[in-house]
This record gives structure tokens, sequence and C-alpha cells, in this order.
């Protein structure tokens, strides 16, 4: 007691607050250099990933149907037309290989490196075969469909995996999101009770707040909701829809011909194309307050329509295809139109038997693949299904 009455108390409030300003100030700087970290790892190159193994599935997928076209209806190929397909999925492997490389993750890729070579290697078998055998002889067909069946297994695995190897490698960033929210959390209760002196503080405090919380819930490049926000959103309304029945439907719409435009001008006049985009969408949000948008791949977009049947949702989706034709963003290469255009999926909460989110997306995604199917640029929409 004589040793408190001894000293003024100023003795003892500033070395506290010092050093509270620089345990603040220390906290707040490996703050930030986390914060960069997160959004260098969780930004664009993921995304990338994951589109590139799915166009990879998408072009093994045509090979297959080609060759199975040869076989079944004996229609005369172009060999060369199937080499030169399997020299793009060839090229289009070794970007990915780069992809993966540039990707700065703690979880080990030594597994999804190997797929990588493995597919690499039946995809070499299978050009030999193409390049030394005769597509319209029977007695070829048993090597080349062979070859062919491991060509599509490992694609399959190597996009299975790697998708999954994306999304652990995302959540863990953003579970590593939430313990800095935390702690900057537990920063601000303590440097509350040092009231007027570390007020400048707090406010650094609660800015980096707001930073984690836009990063954890944005797509960094547009500024729309991103795809582990609408997995939350998407979740909430098929509860809804279960308890209350308050009917909803989706939209799922990407970029006709995308790849080809990023081909032709870049991916920076990509990249701005599709910050147009959504900023027209973000507009567009104003006067229909019912629905909101959502960036879920690299050109794929998702629409949730509150309180909407599919009639309405239709109608709105008609106004966006056509509002983005108009933007006029010059895509001269496009099948279809000389500005970027979109094709829209749709699947309505009412139209399924069995509602959960796995459902209607997959429903609102073979809607869309029906868009593109019929000439993309339009709008279709799924029927009653179970």
């Amino acid at each position: 007691m004589r040793l408190l009455k001894s000293y003024p108390i100023k003795f003892v409030i500033i070395p506290m607050v010092i050093m509270a300003l620089v345990l603040l100030t220390i906290g707040l700087w490996r703050f930030q250099q986390d914060i960069k970290d997160i959004h260098k790892r969780i930004g664009i190159t993921p995304h990338e990933i994951r589109y590139q193994l799915q166009q990879s599935s998408l072009q093994v997928a045509l090979i297959n149907q080609e060759i199975n076209l040869t076989k079944q209806y004996q229609v005369q190929n172009d060999k060369q037309d199937l080499l030169n397909r399997a020299k793009q999925l060839k090229s289009r492997i070794e970007n990915i290989r780069v992809i993966w490389r540039r990707l700065e993750s703690d979880l080990d890729k030594t597994d999804l490196q190997d797929e990588l070579n493995t597919f690499e290697n039946h995809l070499d078998t299978l050009m030999k075969l193409l390049t030394t055998h005769d597509l319209n002889s029977s007695e070829n067909f048993p090597k080349i469909f062979s070859e062919l069946q491991q060509v599509k297994i490992v694609s399959a695995a190597m996009y299975s995996h790697g998708s999954a190897f994306i999304r652990d490698h995302i959540d863990r960033y953003v579970k590593k999101l939430s313990k800095i929210t935390m702690a900057i959390n537990t920063l601000i209760l303590i440097f509350i009770l040092v009231l007027a002196a570390l007020s400048y503080a707090l406010v650094l405090i609660f800015k980096q707040k707001n930073e984690l919380n836009k990063l954890s819930v944005e797509d960094p490049l547009t500024g729309l909701y991103n795809r582990r926000q609408f997995n939350l959103h998407l979740a909430h309304d098929v509860s809804e829809y279960k308890a209350q029945q308050s009917p909803f439907s989706l939209m799922i719409f990407d970029i006709d011909y995308f790849k080809l435009f990023n081909d032709h001008l870049g991916h920076i006049a990509g990249d701005q194309a599709l910050q147009l985009i959504s900023e027209h969408l973000k507009a567009l949000k104003k006067t229909e307050t019912k629905i909101e948008f959502y960036r879920v791949g690299g050109e794929e977009f998702a629409c949730l329509c509150h309180e909407q049947d599919c009639t309405k949702t239709q109608g709105i989706a008609e106004k966006i295809r056509a509002s983005i034709e108009t933007l006029n963003i010059e895509h001269t290469i496009s099948k279809v139109s000389d500005n970027l255009t979109i094709s829209i999926g749709i699947a309505s909460a009412l139209s399924l038997e069995e509602l959960n989110p796995d459902s209607i997306y997959s429903v609102a995604d073979q809607a869309l693949y029906e868009a593109k199917k019929r000439g993309r640029n339009q709008v279709y929409s799924a029927q009653k299904t179970s």
C-alpha cells in the first residue's frame, strides 16, 4: 500500500500504455502480414486450377465422344482433328502443372503432380495410337479404347482430387481468417480497458476486422459474394423453404466462349470484363431487391431469387441475359454474337421433390448445360424432377 502511495499513478499508467501500444503495433503488423499471405493463397490461382481441370475433363469427354461416334456409327473421322484436340489437352496439362507449382500451400501436392504425370503418359500413348492406327479399322479399336479408358479414369481422378485439394486449401485459410478475427476481437476487449489512450489503436483494429470480414465473404476480383457465401445462403434458403414453404429459385449462368475471349485479348481484359459484368449485376440488384448475385467460379455466376417462382425468375433471367449483351463488350470471335453473352440455367425449389442444396444446384447446372447445347445466349428452365 505504501509503495502505491509513494509513486504517482502516472508512472504506472504511462508504461502500461506504452507497452500496450507496442503490443498493439506488433499484433497489427502480424495480422496485416497474415492477411496479405491469405489473400495471396486464396485469390485467383485456386479458381484457375479448378477451371483448367474442368476444361481438361471436358476435352477428354469430347475426344471420347468423337471416337465413340467413329466406332458406333462408322463416322469417317478426321484423325488430325483428334490429334489436334489431344495436343491442346497436353498443352493444358502443362499449364495446370505450372499453376500447381505457383500455388503456395501447406498441403502436400506430390500425389496431384504424380496424377498429372500419369495422365500425360497415357495421353502420349493414346496420341501415338491415333497417329499409327487407322480409326476406321475395327481391329484397332480395342487398343485405342483401352488407352482412352485409362485417360478418362485418370482425368476423373485428377479433377476429383484436384477439386478436393483446392477446397481443403481454401477452407484451411478461411479457418485461419476466423482465428485472426477472434484474435482481433480479443485485442479489442483488451484495449477498450485502456480507454482514451488506446482509442486510435481500436480504430485500427476495427479497420482490420472489416477487411477480414470482407475477404471472407466477397470474391476479391468482382466484389460479389464468393462461393463459400453462396453455399451458406443456398443452405439457408433450402431450410427456409422446408420450414415455411417460402419459394425460391436458383439461376446459374456463365459467359459464352469466355476462354476464346481470354485467349484472344488476354486475362487482364478477361478480368476487366468480369468486373464490368459484376458492376452491372450490382446495379441490377438495386431494381430487383429479392435477388442476390454470386461469383462461384472462373466465369460462372449464380443468382438466388427469393420468394419467386420459376415463371418470375425466368423473366428476370431474360432481363439479365439481354442486358449483359447490351453492355457491348466486344467479342468478335464468339460463335453466337459480336458481344459477350451469357447462357442461363434455372431450377426452382417448387420443381424438386427431393430438395437439398446439391440437388437444386445440380438441376440448375444441367439446365445451363441444356441452354449451351441449344445454342447459348439463352435461358433454359428445368422442368419438374424428383
